[in-house]
């Protein structure tokens, strides 16, 4: 029989379909054992406190680390920083489908609106695209006329902010746009009409709630 110490907790894998561990003080008398199943022993289910690491890493050998409880993540909180949180509780990468609306549109064609994002914590990347095909041609009014919808996630409350637009597929056509606090669209400003076939691609960061 082997088994492998963990700090005050001894591990002997050697039943199946359980696992018995060997306890030491302070868990127990020594020479006490528990048998637990192994489904139980996997999802944690024993484990209701916070089990502390003195010193070393951990390594997944084979597999992912698994946050089981939403809003929980990895505690930065021991490094120094006066930030009002440093729990890093959300990764997330995926595709979105941009809407328009109050765009001057010409030619016939079609449009195929596309976007991809990624989210760490609070911060949002998106990227996107109006993509004109069939002779079909594209402007923003400018104002709060011109909308783009559909933004993954929802903006922050405090403040406005801006997003970078490249009309006609050409840097010399660089413009900006803006995300109103507590919503998912943003307005690009005015730009004249691409050339036909063409369109605009826009990208950047904002803080969602």
């Amino acid at each position: 029989m082997s088994y492998t110490r963990i700090n005050n907790l001894n591990a002997v894998a050697v039943l199946d379909p359980t696992f018995v561990l060997a306890l030491d003080p302070p868990f127990g008398t020594a020479g006490d054992t528990l048998q637990v199943p192994i489904a139980t022993l996997f999802d944690a289910t024993i484990f209701t406190t916070s089990i502390g690491l003195t010193s070393g890493d951990i390594t997944a050998t084979n597999g992912n680390i698994v946050i089981g409880t939403s809003g929980k993540g990895i505690d930065f909180s021991a490094t120094a920083g006066t930030g009002t949180s440093e729990l890093l509780d959300d990764y997330e990468e995926g595709t979105w489908t941009p809407t328009k609306s109050g765009f001057t549109e010409a030619g016939g064609g079609s449009y195929t609106l596309t976007g991809k994002y990624l989210k760490i914590g609070l911060s949002v990347y998106i990227t996107g695209e109006i993509d004109c095909t069939g002779g079909a041609t594209i402007a923003s009014v400018g104002g709060a006329t011109s909308i783009i919808g559909g933004l993954p996630f929802t903006s922050t409350t405090s403040i406005n902010q801006t997003i970078s637009f490249v009309n006609d597929y050409t840097i010399e056509s660089y413009g900006q746009g803006s995300i109103p606090a507590s919503d998912s669209i943003l307005y690009p400003l005015a730009f004249a009409a691409t050339s036909a076939n063409h369109g605009f691609v826009f990208s950047g960061t904002y803080l969602t709630q």
